[in-house]
């Protein structure tokens, strides 16, 4: 949904699923931005993936509940999660 709307305006995305190592990183350096989705309400933060981006100096936009999972709380000096 997230995606679809995105591209409605204009914006160009892609889903990477099952995508380690070299394959990965081309992906990571040939991208602008990162949005970091949850399928389901109520899933928990992904704070490894997200932190890999973050230590490759992606940006990342994430979803997540700071109040209830631990592992969204804020990450350091300008970055953090807001609640959904």
């Amino acid at each position: 949904m997230a995606l679809d709307s995105l591209e409605r305006n204009g914006l160009a995305g892609q889903t990477l699923f099952g995508a380690y190592g070299p394959e990965r990183d081309a992906w990571i350096a040939g991208s602008r931005l990162f949005l970091n989705l949850h399928q389901v309400a109520g899933a928990p933060f992904e704070a490894v993936r997200v932190a890999y981006l973050l230590a490759n100096r992606c940006a990342v936009v994430a979803e997540g509940d700071h109040e209830r999972d631990d592992n969204a709380r804020p990450l350091g000096r300008g970055r953090g999660v807001d609640p959904l």
